[in-house]
């Protein structure tokens, strides 16, 4: 037992040490690099242990409870399920589709992946298109019991922080390679932007309160 912790603390050492070199960034490129990396070390190159993994998975769950990952654990998951899709897949036929549109079908059973990308790559979606066909997909099986479709400002919540994340940002720092009209331009936008957000900020805590139990502090 001992030498079998020994030998997970070392491919989980090794797997974190790879992943801080890799070159960070939105593409699916760096999804695919991290997932690579993560089911090379963890699971010896074989992504059908990664896919027969069971729910209390150890070697996954020491990873990403590792102070020095050099990525959040949500971005580990989901580049481990794109590298999985663009396995299945074939990373060939995926070059006319961006990473967003990859994310998109995540979760859905891999007959409707296969089908959405298919038709995604033919018919030239945009990622909204491809989001849309995906939910609809989604609603079927919520109906017969699971869980209740999201409200899309939820949905635009979450993407927010998405398209905020450092890995969404890449290239930042090149801003000034812009002309005064484009950065102009992005300021607006900027500054629209941030007053839907105070929009929000306003209004969550308020309904946070009130669905607040008597005597109860709101979160």
């Amino acid at each position: 037992m001992v030498e079998r912790e020994r030998e997970l603390a070392a491919r989980v050492r090794c797997a974190v040490e790879r992943l801080g070199g890799v070159q960070r960034g939105a593409s699916l490129g760096f999804a695919l690099d991290v997932g690579r990396i993560v089911v090379d070390t963890l699971y010896g190159g074989d992504l059908s242990l990664w896919r027969a993994r069971r729910r209390k998975d150890t070697a996954l769950r020491s990873l990403s409870r590792r102070p020095d990952l050099p990525l959040s654990t949500s971005t580990l998951y989901r580049a481990l399920a794109l590298y999985e899709l663009s396995q299945r897949e074939g990373h060939a036929g995926l070059h006319q589709l961006g990473v967003s549109h990859l994310r998109a079908v995540l979760g859905l059973s891999p007959a409707t992946q296969s089908a959405l990308l298919a038709a995604a790559a033919r018919e030239h979606w945009t990622v909204a298109r491809l989001e849309r066909e995906a939910s609809a997909q989604r609603s079927p099986a919520r109906a017969r019991g699971g869980r209740k479709p999201l409200a899309p400002y939820i949905k635009s919540i979450r993407r927010i922080v998405q398209l905020t994340s450092p890995e969404a940002l890449e290239g930042l720092e090149r801003c000034e390679e812009l002309d005064a009209t484009q950065l102009d331009d992005l300021a607006r936008q900027i500054g629209r932007a941030r007053a839907q957000l105070a929009r929000l900020e306003h209004v969550l805590p308020k309904r946070r309160t009130r669905g607040a139990r008597p005597g109860q502090r709101a979160a």
